[in-house]
């Protein structure tokens, strides 16, 4: 949250979507260390609003003079002043952290010095104000020589990747800041490659990486109106809310090479061209993080969006974690997140290639409109009993709800299988380590509807796929729903409606399916 954006920005943070605000921009003297305040300081109200929902407050110390970032980080009475001065406005102001944000630096000091001096500020804050103070750095988008970024890693609690600036004043094309493919350098690369990115601390280390988008655009005056058009000069970076008023004036394309929204028109003869990420490009983005199981994601920077709302939506679509009751499929409008057929996942086995799963409107729970149907079929040319893995959101974390581990999962079924074995389960992708797979559930055959609970907490959990058996990470979320019957059953249909994440299962299930389920678990 950057000095000059605080005081109109204040009005429409939505904390419960924030984790940490840093505060930009601390300023460092190279000449003793001495540590000047962002505009405004103390920022009172924010800091208390921030500690009362549970965000943490971080300094954000800027210098970007390559000659005074070597100075800083080599001259021993500097660099031991600055850190003493970093503590004291921690302990001043109830501040949760540091972040050093040093640019520019000499080749040098890349290669040999920054990732000592930030292990030993590491260590000072940690031993002398406490472990649960964060020191991290604001990381180079790539690579372009001299880095020890694994090394950088190591030194200090985690690393802010400025995933942006790929594009600029310099380049000769048009092109977005922050492309998430395309061209040499693109944010996959920066998150994956092991020589030009941070490739090698995502494989290692995917918990020391918070990948930093951009809230801003770039913006030329061009050739043409072609994509990626040569710039002709007069350069600039709208923010997303002006973008935006760009975008409804002049049209929005989407670039498939680079996968963020473009505009281009003419003022008189002269092309000009913009380019800004917006909600949809965005959360692309949020999917590569969550599927690189990346720290988390951040913004440069809060308050470029203004009062309008699409930004925070897709945050608290992508990475909100649930910790209140919370529908998760109805089926009411469409399947939701079971949008594939029952073949779908390679860990389905002994049923027919013509199993399937589509929203009905002939079956439904609590006089709702529709649920999803399942029609599962014996394939004769096996002979293995049947394990059917439907699953939520193609099975990927990232296209799922993130829920609280303290809950459970309930969900209404019913069918008038005549097979007596039938069983259900769900899988969980956990945040920690892998998916586990709940206990069994002998299903009820009565052509009535019943609903089945699987707690988080409860003993009985498997691994299913590099997990441990416990559900014991930060968030979870429902990978897929699991049905089970012999070999050679007889077609089985099945309505599932009103897939929940609950917080507390005693208060979703009657005493009499209670009391079935208990005595029901294999």
């Amino acid at each position: 949250l950057p000095d000059w954006k605080y005081s109109s920005a204040e009005q429409y943070l939505q904390y419960d979507l924030l984790s940490h605000i840093a505060c930009f921009d601390f300023t460092v003297s190279a000449v003793d260390g001495s540590i000047g305040n962002p505009s405004g300081w103390p920022w009172t109200s924010i800091i208390n609003d921030a500690h009362t929902n549970g965000v943490k407050m971080i300094m954000c110390v800027v210098e970007f003079n390559n000659d005074d970032i070597h100075t800083i980080i080599t001259d021993s009475t500097v660099k031991s002043n600055f850190i003493k001065n970093v503590e004291s406005k921690i302990n001043t102001y109830n501040l949760d952290g540091v972040n050093i944000d040093f640019e520019g630096l000499h080749s040098n000091d890349r290669a040999n010095n920054i990732n000592p001096f930030m292990g030993e500020l590491t260590d000072y804050i940690h031993t002398n104000i406490g472990n649960e103070q964060e020191v991290s750095f604001a990381g180079p988008a790539v690579n372009w020589e001299s880095w020890d970024l694994p090394g950088l890693a190591d030194s200090c609690d985690y690393i802010f990747v400025m995933a942006y600036d790929y594009f600029g004043s310099w380049s000769a094309t048009a092109g977005p800041t922050s492309p998430l493919e395309g061209g040499s350098y693109n944010v996959t690369n920066s998150v994956t490659n092991t020589s030009s990115g941070y490739g090698t601390v995502t494989q290692n280390n995917p918990e020391k990486i918070i990948l930093g988008v951009p809230y801003y655009g770039d913006q030329w005056a061009t050739e043409d109106d072609n994509e990626g058009s040569n710039t002709e000069g007069d350069f600039h970076h709208p923010y997303y809310d002006s973008a935006v008023d760009t975008f409804v004036n002049n049209g929005k394309n989407w670039s498939s090479n680079y996968k963020v929204s473009w505009s281009t028109w003419q003022d008189g003869t002269q092309w000009h061209q913009m380019w800004c990420d917006d909600d949809s490009s965005l959360g692309l983005k949020y999917d590569l993080a969550k599927e690189n199981n990346l720290k988390g994601v951040g913004m440069w920077a809060l308050g470029y969006d203004n009062d309008r709302d699409e930004l925070w939506d897709m945050i608290r679509e992508k990475f909100y974690i649930s910790q209140d009751d919370t529908v998760l499929d109805d089926f009411e409008i469409s399947v939701g997140h079971f949008d594939k057929d029952p073949n779908y996942s390679g860990s389905t086995h002994g049923i027919d290639a013509s199993s399937t799963s589509a929203r009905s409107t002939s079956e439904s729970h609590n006089s709702s409109t529709a649920s999803l149907e399942i029609i599962l079929k014996d394939d004769v040319f096996s002979s293995e009993n049947w394990q059917v893995r439907l699953l939520s959101g193609t099975g990927s974390a990232s296209n799922n709800i993130e829920l609280d581990t303290s809950g459970a999962i309930t969900l209404w079924l019913k069918t008038s299988s005549a097979n007596t074995n039938a069983e259900i389960a769900i899988a969980l992708d956990d945040k920690a380590d892998g998916m586990e797979l709940s206990k069994k559930i002998s299903i009820n055959n009565d052509g009535n509807w019943h609903r089945y609970g699987f707690e988080f907490q409860e003993s009985g959990w498997s691994s299913f796929a590099g997990g441990n058996g416990s559900i014991d990470g930060p968030s979870v979320s429902l990978d897929a729903i699991f049905f089970y019957a012999d070999n050679n059953s007889p077609d089985w249909t099945i309505y599932i409606d009103d897939v929940e994440y609950v917080t507390n299962l005693e208060n979703y299930i009657d005493i009499n399916v209670k009391i079935f389920l208990e005595g029901a678990y294999r």
